[in-house]
């Protein structure tokens, strides 16, 4: 179950990336936890529709 979604500019993949390997070190998350759209294994298809909850 994703527990994180990240979204960014293009430019921004390579902080992205950082972001994603820092949480799932820090965080002991496992790699299905964390959705970010660069991901090519992860990636959003066209029309998705995302449900979204704050949890705090």
């Amino acid at each position: 179950m994703t527990r994180i979604f990240i979204s960014h500019s293009h430019s921004d993949e390579a902080i992205a990336y950082k972001l994603v390997q820092f949480l799932l070190a820090a965080l002991r998350l496992e790699d299905e936890e964390i959705l970010c759209t660069s991901n090519p294994d992860q990636g959003l298809d066209f029309n998705t529709k995302l449900y979204l909850a704050r949890i705090f």
